[in-house]
């Protein structure tokens, strides 16, 4: 996280989302692929120029993983996105 705080803070980017994963083996490749844990943490800039995190949780379908035509539910729910454009 600590990372992309002075991209924010300088606001070259609007905010930053980093997502907890745990790492997985596929089941059709036997490669390793990561899980989310449901953890994920929103980074935005401040009015001082810092950055504030705010922690969220969200239920994790196991199935997710395996799905490669859809985004994660928790960013195409239009109500999700509601936060991101004020």
């Amino acid at each position: 996280m600590r990372l992309s705080e002075p991209e924010v803070a300088k606001g070259n980017a609007f905010l930053c989302i980093i997502e907890e994963v745990t790492p997985r083996i596929s089941v059709g490749c036997l490669e390793t692929v990561y899980q989310s844990t449901g953890r994920h943490w929103i980074g935005r800039r401040t009015r001082s120029r810092s950055v504030f995190w705010e922690a969220k949780r969200r239920t994790v379908d196991p199935a997710e993983i395996y799905r490669l035509d859809a985004p994660p539910p928790w960013l195409a729910d239009p109500g999700a996105r509601q936060w991101l454009t004020g």
